[in-house]
């Protein structure tokens, strides 16, 4: 049983006006305890990422990430680092263990933190392959990120994955606990669409079932997406 939830609107930077960042991140952290930024290096044609972080810098805000897709400008270095083939940059979206590494590392760079609070599997239903064996990878490069003192916790971020029925959240603990061999894995919340729009998620929370509700139980965070189809990012955190 869930006795306790908490919220907190943080920024989201998918639809955010370059000219309106440092503001935003301003006003973000103006209460350090729930301070949130969502980010990820395909956002803003692949800008967000170095644009937010001179704003970030010196302030105590928590900032989450993500791995998936090719950022626009990065395939080249990708190739040349031998992170990515040519064939996986066409697709536009990879979750093999040596870009999901590579990408972790530009993410800290771009966003100027030695250390990642949270990466998120970015659409693992965009996968070309099998989305699980891909989502097994990628845990699995993540939890060595955790090992190395590089990353705090990871999550799954997905548009319709959970909708679609390709993903549940019992199903991500167990490739969780595989990548990790340890059922105490870093796998510590999840992203999907909850707005007056995209609904379901909520329908099936009041009926106690759904990704919420189960992610809810695994005291794991939950983040929502474009409620508002701007540039917002809910995150409820609930304790059992």
């Amino acid at each position: 049983m869930i006795r306790e939830a908490t919220a907190a609107l943080g920024l989201g930077t998918h639809r955010l006006r370059p000219p309106a960042i440092h503001d935003a991140v301003l006003r973000a952290a103006e209460v350090p305890a729930t301070a949130w930024v969502d980010t990820a290096p395909n956002y803003l044609a692949g800008r967000a990422q170095p644009l937010l972080a001179p704003s970030l810098a010196d302030r105590v805000i928590r900032v989450s990430t993500k791995v998936g897709f090719v950022a626009r400008g990065s395939s080249t270095a990708a190739i040349v680092a031998g992170a990515l083939s040519p064939r996986e940059a066409d697709t536009g979206h990879c979750l093999t263990a040596p870009f999901v590494h590579w990408q972790c590392a530009r993410n800290r760079a771009e966003l100027g933190r030695p250390r990642l609070d949270m990466v998120f599997v970015h659409n693992p239903e965009r996968s070309a392959g099998d989305p699980i064996e891909a989502l097994l990878r990628a845990f699995t490069a993540l939890e060595e990120e955790v090992k190395a003192g590089a990353l705090d916790a990871y999550g799954v971020a997905t548009w319709n994955g959970f909708d679609s029925g390709v993903l549940t959240v019992p199903h991500l603990d167990r490739i969780a606990t595989q990548a990790a061999g340890t059922a105490d894995h870093h796998l510590r919340a999840v992203q999907l669409p909850v707005s007056l729009v995209t609904a379901n998620a909520f329908t099936q929370a009041l009926d106690n079932r759904g990704p919420i509700t189960q992610a809810a139980a695994r005291g794991w965070d939950v983040f929502a997406s474009a409620p508002s189809s701007a540039g917002s990012c809910p995150k409820w955190r609930t304790t059992n």
